[in-house]
């Protein structure tokens, strides 16, 4: 018997901790897009976007972090047997989860301090530094286009995240002083069409010479 709901009653999180103690799959659609993961007593065995293998351990972190951020789509759990499952990975779900929370937790908290996600940084010197390991996979993920500039929204459709998780990355390194805003370059003025040297004091020469005719034929009408 299938286990469903929406999302916007019973969030992810909750979904997946109370499913993820069970042997079984969990599908989700939202925003046009189709998950399903493969989980087992506390496991995530794989994890599927649109039929198709997430496989990199950090996009599957980016995966679970979007679907709990998330307040939209319905889900349903259908129990079966370990053999029948895909088996590529096996991810604790507790700490996926906690790792999340931990995410959310921090953007809410610097939410202030954020970078604006239009904002294009470029990373000046990652070589020599000890960072912790969350950045340096990002940097890892991202060096080439930083190394270009890039924004919170470049990086976040290219690494397929949420652009707030790349906002707070972006944080974190420019306040390690391993990036900067890229200024905007002030645009100028375009200058007034020059008036050509001859044109202006011709002009000038013959409006002063109409106004001394003008005086000369007003005193020769006084002096009759």
């Amino acid at each position: 018997m299938a286990i469903f709901g929406e999302f916007s009653e019973l969030p992810f999180p909750e979904v997946l901790n109370m499913m993820g103690r069970r042997c079984g799959q969990l599908h989700i659609q939202q925003h046009g897009r189709q998950y399903r993961l493969h989980i087992d007593n506390d496991q995530l065995l794989a994890i599927f976007c649109d039929h198709q293998l997430i496989k990199e351990p950090q996009q599957v972190r980016d995966t679970i972090l979007h679907l709990s951020r998330s307040q939209d789509g319905r889900f349903e759990f259908h129990k079966d047997s370990p053999n029948t499952l895909r088996h590529h990975y096996e991810f604790s779900i507790t700490r996926l989860l906690l790792g999340a929370s931990t995410v959310i937790d921090e953007i809410s908290h610097y939410r202030d301090r954020l970078p604006s996600p239009d904002t294009r940084f470029v990373l000046l010197d990652a070589a020599h530094q000890t960072l912790e390991p969350e950045l340096q996979r990002f940097i890892a993920r991202t060096e080439v286009q930083l190394l270009l500039g890039a924004s919170a929204n470049d990086l976040a459709r290219s690494l397929g995240c949420n652009p707030g998780q790349v906002q707070l990355m972006l944080y974190k390194l420019r306040t390690s002083g391993l990036i900067a805003p890229l200024r905007a370059q002030p645009t100028t003025a375009a200058p007034a069409p020059a008036v050509p040297a001859a044109r202006t004091a011709g002009g000038l020469v013959a409006r002063l010479l109409g106004a001394l005719g003008g005086r000369r034929k007003g005193q020769r009408g006084a002096a009759t």
